[in-house]
Protein backbone atom coordinates (compact mmCIF):
# COMPACT_ATOMS: atom_id res chain seq x y z
CA UNK A 1 0.00 0.00 0.00
CA UNK A 2 1.39 3.23 -0.99
CA UNK A 3 1.74 6.36 1.48
CA UNK A 4 -1.14 8.00 0.23
CA UNK A 5 -3.98 5.54 0.78
CA UNK A 6 -2.01 5.14 4.30
CA UNK A 7 -2.98 8.94 4.93
CA UNK A 8 -6.14 8.50 3.39
CA UNK A 9 -7.27 6.57 5.62
CA UNK A 10 -5.69 7.83 9.03
CA UNK A 11 -7.60 11.25 7.94
CA UNK A 12 -10.51 9.43 6.98
CA UNK A 13 -10.61 7.11 10.66
CA UNK A 14 -9.80 10.36 12.69
CA UNK A 15 -12.51 12.67 11.42
CA UNK A 16 -14.91 9.84 11.45
CA UNK A 17 -14.85 9.42 15.25
CA UNK A 18 -14.31 13.07 15.85
CA UNK A 19 -17.99 13.45 13.91
CA UNK A 20 -18.87 10.54 16.13
CA UNK A 21 -18.05 12.08 19.22
CA UNK A 22 -19.23 15.12 18.59
CA UNK A 23 -22.45 13.39 17.46
CA UNK A 24 -22.98 11.11 20.31
CA UNK A 25 -22.18 14.21 23.05
CA UNK A 26 -25.07 16.41 20.96
CA UNK A 27 -27.77 13.58 20.91
CA UNK A 28 -29.75 12.34 23.54
CA UNK A 29 -29.96 8.68 24.28
CA UNK A 30 -32.81 7.20 21.40
CA UNK A 31 -30.85 9.28 18.48
CA UNK A 32 -27.57 8.47 19.42
CA UNK A 33 -28.22 4.81 19.07
CA UNK A 34 -29.44 5.27 15.30
CA UNK A 35 -26.45 8.02 15.43
CA UNK A 36 -23.76 5.15 16.50
CA UNK A 37 -25.55 3.01 13.31
CA UNK A 38 -25.08 5.60 10.78
CA UNK A 39 -21.32 6.50 11.70
CA UNK A 40 -20.65 2.69 11.54
CA UNK A 41 -22.38 2.46 8.21
CA UNK A 42 -20.73 5.69 7.00
CA UNK A 43 -16.94 5.71 7.72
CA UNK A 44 -16.48 1.84 8.34
CA UNK A 45 -18.79 -0.45 6.19
CA UNK A 46 -19.20 1.58 3.50
CA UNK A 47 -15.32 2.67 2.56
CA UNK A 48 -14.62 -1.18 3.33
CA UNK A 49 -16.90 -2.68 0.85
CA UNK A 50 -15.40 0.19 -1.75
CA UNK A 51 -12.20 -1.39 -1.34
CA UNK A 52 -13.13 -5.22 -1.21
CA UNK A 53 -15.02 -4.20 -4.76
CA UNK A 54 -12.09 -2.58 -6.37
CA UNK A 55 -9.61 -4.95 -5.23
CA UNK A 56 -12.05 -7.65 -7.00
CA UNK A 57 -12.43 -5.55 -10.23
CA UNK A 58 -8.74 -5.18 -10.21
CA UNK A 59 -8.16 -8.85 -9.17
CA UNK A 60 -10.66 -9.63 -12.68
CA UNK A 61 -8.92 -6.87 -14.56
CA UNK A 62 -5.40 -8.75 -13.81
CA UNK A 63 -6.96 -12.46 -14.77
CA UNK A 64 -7.59 -10.87 -18.33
Amino acid sequence: MDAKKIVTIAVDASAGFIVALAGFKMTPFPLDIIWGAFNIWLWIVSPTVILWAKNKEDAKNLSN
